[in-house]
């Protein structure tokens, strides 16, 4: 029995000897050189912590965790550089779409059953990478619009600037309100990528030498996730309009490799990064999200996530979506 339990204890939750090789394959891996040696120990004692977070959250989840491109930084530190959403105020506000439970319900039947895959239906641009900036809201939005145009409008899918949107709008943190903003001061419309490319950092606004993309936006809609183990709102957005932005605690998916996240259900307060809803399904009766995000592909489902569905409180802290209404 003694030696079943040391033996736990070394499989669980490893040893320094282990850790340091996990941690010198790590960093070949991902590319990481430390100038000084003060910094390579204070990056492995972060790199150790962050390792029995993982195993811990493994132990007690559907999903699966390990080191990922963030595991030498701190969660301050994770926070800080790559998170950015602010939690709309619609959403706080309980603020939905007013569809009534019939409509949502004969939405879904439609569909013929709570199966969607965007991405299956050319609604999806390839995963991009906001990089060390807190710019995820612009990601989100970007999205939001890309997928609109396709699934409502039937146009060709084309990739979304989202430096107009730091460079141009004060929406800094807030998908509906880019929306918004492209309503009000754009009558709808927007820049492509490729006219005005990511750069992360904000600039002088360069709108009209963009070249202007195809869709227009008309407004949005804010979905607040229904309680008792019930998002069939969401879902029935997404079916309607196409993917919309996922508002949630970045907590919840630092060193998630695959699977379906189960076991984060953080409170709304902790809302702090924007990802996309392009996606539902079941595995062996588990109601499940896909969700892009903007962390490049090495993250993940090659960019992507899973994340339960019907729980409550929902996973992640999610407390619903935004999404875009074409014209």
């Amino acid at each position: 029995m003694r030696f079943l339990a040391i033996c736990l204890i070394v499989c669980v939750f490893g040893n320094r000897e282990e850790d340091k090789r996990v941690f010198e394959e790590w960093k070949v891996e991902y590319g990481r050189f430390y100038p000084t040696l003060e910094e390579d120990t204070e990056r492995f004692e972060i790199f150790q912590t962050n390792l029995r977070d993982y195993e811990y959250r493994t132990l007690h989840d559907t999903a699966v965790f390990g080191p990922d491109q963030f595991s030498d930084l701190s969660k301050v530190e994770f926070k800080s550089l790559f998170t950015g959403a602010m939690p709309e105020d619609c959403l706080q506000s309980g603020k939905n779409s007013s569809m009534t439970s019939e409509e949502i319900k004969a939405i879904i039947e439609a569909n013929g059953d709570d199966s969607i895959d965007w991405r299956t239906k050319g609604a999806v641009t390839p995963v991009k990478n906001q990089g060390q900036y807190g710019t995820c809201w612009a990601f989100g939005a970007t999205g939001t619009m890309e997928g609109m145009s396709v699934a409502q409008a039937k146009l060709p899918l084309e990739s979304i600037s989202e430096q107009e949107l730091i460079d141009c709008s004060s929406c800094g943190g807030y998908v509906g309100c880019c929306l918004s903003w492209y309503v009000s001061k754009t009558k709808g419309m927007a820049a492509t990528e490729k006219s005005y490319p990511y750069q992360g950092r904000s600039g002088n606004c360069h709108s009209s030498s963009a070249t202007i993309a195809k869709m227009v936006v008309k407004d949005r809609v804010c979905e607040a996730n229904g309680a008792k183990n019930n998002q069939d709102a969401v879902l029935a957005d997404l079916i309607k309009y196409g993917p919309g932005s996922a508002l949630i605690d970045a907590g919840c998916l630092s060193g998630y490799k695959s699977g379906i996240i189960s076991n984060c259900p953080k409170k709304a307060g902790d809302i702090d990064h924007a990802t996309l809803f392009v996606g539902a399904g079941t595995d062996n009766g588990v109601p499940y999200w896909i969700v892009k995000n903007s962390w490049g592909t090495s993250f993940g489902e090659k960019g992507y996530y899973k994340m339960k569905r019907n729980t409550d409180p929902p996973q992640a802290g999610c407390p619903g979506g935004v999404f875009g209404v074409a014209a």
